[in-house]
């Protein structure tokens, strides 16, 4: 498959990279960036897609289409222009995904109530908040682990990143994937 991943987290990025990795995979990090590889912008000829998936929240990227230089670091919601343009493409299948407590930003609040897959002119969407992303943990060799240590015999964690008392983790793309296609 060909699969855009919009992602501005270099742990989420290495993520995709490694569970992604039998798929043709664009990494961008930025709205304007996969702006340009779905509409062709900036003399780039569009990219043809099976998949889009894409965080929440992220920067507009450069800063040219507001005008606004201030845009191109500050983190919005360009996941759902994002998703939607997608589906207007007709790429078969696209998600939202965001880490992001609930909590603590009013547009992770809203993927609550988005938890379910839709139907978009053709296009599955769905959305994965913090509640219903399934994880993945880098391992200290710098490869990522769909086990979950917290599963796992104490004897067996020793290999996994941890951080504070608990394991680093981070988005697994490939279990969005699966899930979005599933029928």
């Amino acid at each position: 498959m060909n699969i855009l991943v919009v992602e501005d987290t270099p742990k989420h990025q290495e993520s995709a990279r490694q569970l992604l990795c039998d798929h043709n995979v664009d990494i961008v990090t930025a709205f304007d960036y996969a702006m340009d590889k779905l509409g062709g912008t900036r003399g780039e000829p569009e990219t043809k897609y099976d998949a889009v998936l894409s965080d929440l929240l992220m920067p507009q990227g450069r800063g040219d289409v507001q005008g606004e230089k201030w845009m191109a670091s500050e983190q919005m919601a360009f996941g759902f222009p994002i998703a939607l343009i997608a589906a207007q493409k007709g790429i078969p299948y696209v998600a939202i995904v965001s880490d992001m407590n609930h909590h603590k930003h009013p547009m992770a609040y809203t993927l609550d109530f988005l938890n379910k897959r839709m139907q978009i002119d053709g296009t599955r969407f769905q959305t994965f908040g913090e509640s219903s992303l399934s994880r993945a943990y880098p391992m200290t060799d710098g490869t990522i682990s769909l086990e979950c240590p917290y599963e796992l015999p104490q004897d067996q964690r020793q290999g996994y990143v941890t951080v504070g008392s608990g394991f680093k983790s981070v988005k697994n793309w490939k279990g969005v994937l699966e899930r979005i296609m599933r029928d």
